[in-house]
């Protein structure tokens, strides 16, 4: 029991992430685990180098290697204070930044290790920093190096001052710099898809509960102050439509409500898939009015025929609402209330939940 006690404790000291919005959970990791292998990468690398620089006198190669793991700490105490990806990239930008200029002004260091230090960061680095940043990172350092290769002078101090040297590192460093760049590219979309299957409804493409509960609990990490409403739609007659037609149009039907929902969606009302034929939409208001409003527009939206094949399908709905804090303190029991009421219920019903 301690150790398992323990083992959460640190996940959730090294791992955990506060959500934002636009976060998807899979991305959230992966980018705390690039994190720290960037930093680890910077330390190492400096603890590695000091020495060397120390010994050559090379001034400028001492104050930045210094300065980097300062940079890295101050990134990762960041994180662990705040809790937030986007905090943390501040002080690793600055780290990435110098690393940049460093390399502009020693070219590749005493014995190249700069170079392979950055070479090393360039398949991580995108992960954390995100594909735009990160693209923008690899350009801009190839672009560094090639110029002081071919248009300037390499320090006494570089060990690209050989020019058979510069040419074959140059060389490489363009290879490095198109792979990391398809690289990039390539896992931007295996995680893009990854979080698609992990926090989507395949169907409707509408986030699926895991999701839903994820953005319910994080409206209501605010406390009860921050008040909402929860309105769900439940298709009456799917099973019937499902039977008659078979199950490809029964899954095009499921598609075309779906986009009805996205298309009346905004910022404040998120929408998903619950389970089966029960759709959810989030109000950011408790008002009776409003809620009526909005759930009569949705039904005179949702209640439109639907096309499937060459059928014109009557699609029969109700709808439920409940609202935090006044009805329930978390997510589930929201949508508990909201199924005991439409089970109930009839065709263009809108109930509160009392």
């Amino acid at each position: 029991m301690r150790t398992r006690k323990l083992s959460s404790l640190l996940k959730f000291f090294f791992l955990y992430v506060q959500p934002e919005d636009t976060s998807v959970p899979l991305q959230d990791t992966v980018r705390v685990i690039a994190l720290y292998a960037i930093s680890a990468v910077f330390i190492f690398s400096s603890a590695y180098n000091l020495p060397l620089v120390i010994r050559e006198g090379a001034s400028l190669s001492t104050s930045l290697l210094i300065a980097y793991p300062v940079l890295v700490i101050a990134s990762l105490v960041t994180f662990w204070s705040t809790r937030s990806i986007k905090r943390s990239r501040i002080p690793m930008g600055v780290a990435m930044v110098a690393l940049i200029v460093h390399q502009y002004l020693e070219l590749g260091g005493i014995y190249g290790l700069g170079l392979l230090t950055f070479t090393f960061c360039i398949p991580i680095m995108y992960l954390f920093f995100g594909i735009l940043p990160g693209i923008i990172f690899i350009v801009a350092y190839f672009l560094v190096v090639v110029e002081r290769l071919f248009f300037g002078s390499a320090p006494a101090t570089s060990i690209l001052r050989d020019p058979v040297i510069s040419q074959r590192l140059a060389v490489l460093i363009g290879i490095a710099t198109v792979v990391g760049i398809i690289a990039c590219a390539c896992m931007e979309q295996i995680i893009r898809n990854l979080s698609l299957v992990a926090f989507h409804d395949v169907t409707t493409r509408l986030p699926n509960r895991f999701s839903i509960e994820q953005k319910l609990k994080r409206s209501m990490r605010s406390g009860p102050t921050k008040k909402f409403s929860i309105i769900g739609i439940r298709i009456l007659n799917y099973n019937r439509i499902n039977a008659m037609l078979g199950t490809d149009q029964g899954d095009n039907l499921m598609l075309q409500i779906g986009q009805r929902l996205k298309d009346i969606g905004t910022d404040e009302r998120f929408v998903g898939r619950w389970s089966g034929s029960l759709f959810m939409t989030k109000q950011d208001t408790v008002e009776h009015a409003r809620l009526v409003a909005a759930a009569d527009a949705i039904l005179d939206a949702l209640s439109a025929p639907y096309q499937l094949e060459s059928h014109r399908a009557t699609v029969l709905f109700a709808v439920a609402i409940s609202r935090y804090p006044y009805d329930a303190l978390s997510c589930r029991q929201l949508m508990s209330n909201i199924i005991s009421l439409l089970d109930h219920n009839r065709p263009r019903d809108v109930l509160f939940f009392n």
